[in-house]
């Protein structure tokens, strides 16, 4: 299953009608109580009682524990924050480089559709089907008052 789903089962209701009122959701796991004692553990490693002494890497750095370090190989997951995009874009910036943003863009593009929920949609087709215009479609809002300002 692609990362953002795994992950976003991660998510208990509580969370999501907290976070997010009037929102459907079919996921569950992890409880506020988790998240906030995650929280504060990180707190915790970013501001310890006892100062590291001056100058030294505690000092200097955050503590990494491991959980974002990039995995290659075949069982890898998929993520945005590809390192092959962000030196892409490193180099598009940097050398004010077209062909390095053109393949950024479409490498993004590619992540986008394997790692989000958005780029994993598709919009079935009908043909059948025409458009409406959007002259009607303002016209059937205004007409049922639902317009972003309504009248009391």
């Amino acid at each position: 299953m692609r990362s953002f789903l795994t992950k976003s089962k991660n998510i208990v209701l509580q969370v999501v009608e907290l976070c997010f009122p009037g929102t459907a959701s079919r996921v569950s796991g992890v409880k506020l109580t988790t998240l906030a004692e995650d929280s504060m553990e990180m707190h915790r490693m970013a501001f310890p009682k006892r100062p590291y002494p001056l100058g030294s890497a505690e000092d200097t750095a955050l503590p990494n524990p491991g959980e974002y370090h990039y995995r290659s190989g075949e069982d890898k997951e998929v993520h945005m924050n590809d390192p092959r995009a962000i030196q892409l874009l490193q180099q598009a910036v940097r050398d004010n480089d077209q062909q390095a943003y053109d393949d950024y863009a479409a490498l993004m593009l590619t992540l986008t559709q394997q790692c989000t929920v958005r780029g994993m949609m598709t919009f079935k087709t009908d043909s059948s089907v025409h458009p409406i215009h959007l002259d009607q479609v303002l016209t059937l809002t205004l007409s049922l008052n639902l317009s972003p300002n309504p009248k009391p």
